[in-house]
């Protein structure tokens, strides 16, 4: 069953309606629609192995969504959802966050994210959940940060976030001939997940 969130700090009509998939089959269709910008898929389909944690999408929805509501900023995108895949990039390059972090013909899983208004009149939950867990072909799993993790590609990771030397990193994705300080393995998932969220947010700022 898709998650369903509101965020702190924004409008609370605003919803995150969150969904992770496995084994997917039809990732070439989903590609394709967003390339022919067909309304019926505007989701943010996101590529899992560039994730480590959960909160690493939700805060590129509460970015998207702040971005939308602030007339002194607004989207750089098309919409709220291409902004979402946008806005877990550390650069501003839009084009490479698109191919970076959304889907690609060959996905095999797939985290797709629904931002609506509950306010609006044509709002109806049950239709949301039901369109979300039927759009994407797989094998639905919990949307939490140990499932995300058994998709994470740590180089990917490693390289999209410029995380040079950074011994945690290393020790995560076993790196061989380097002597590193070893940390519990928790610990460094947490510090690699703030050195994540903080690129992200740096952003703005450069």
């Amino acid at each position: 069953m898709p998650t369903t969130l509101s965020i702190p700090h924004l409008p609370s009509n605003y919803r995150l309606h969150i969904a992770l998939f496995t084994s997917v089959t039809n990732a070439a269709h989903l590609h394709s629609q967003l390339l022919a910008k067909n309304p019926e898929y505007e989701y943010a389909f996101i590529e899992p192995s560039i994730l480590v944690s959960h909160l690493q999408p939700i805060s590129a929805g509460f970015r998207a969504i702040h971005d939308l509501l602030d007339p002194d900023v607004g989207l750089r995108t098309p919409n709220v959802h291409s902004e979402t895949v946008f806005s877990l990039s550390p650069t501003h390059n839009i084009t490479d966050s698109y191919r970076r972090f959304g889907i690609s013909p060959s996905s095999t899983s797939v985290l797709a994210i629904k931002i609506l208004d509950t306010s609006l009149a044509s709002y109806s939950e049950s239709s949301t959940l039901e369109r979300l867990a039927s759009i994407v072909e797989g094998t639905e799993v919990n949307f939490d940060t140990k499932e995300i993790r058994k998709l994470t590609d740590l180089s990917k990771v490693k390289k999209y976030y410029k995380l040079k030397d950074l011994g945690y990193v290393d020790q995560l994705y076993k790196k061989k001939g380097r002597a590193i300080e070893e940390k519990p393995e928790e610990q460094a998932w947490r510090d690699l997940e703030v050195a994540v969220l903080g690129a992200m947010a740096l952003r703005s700022l450069v």
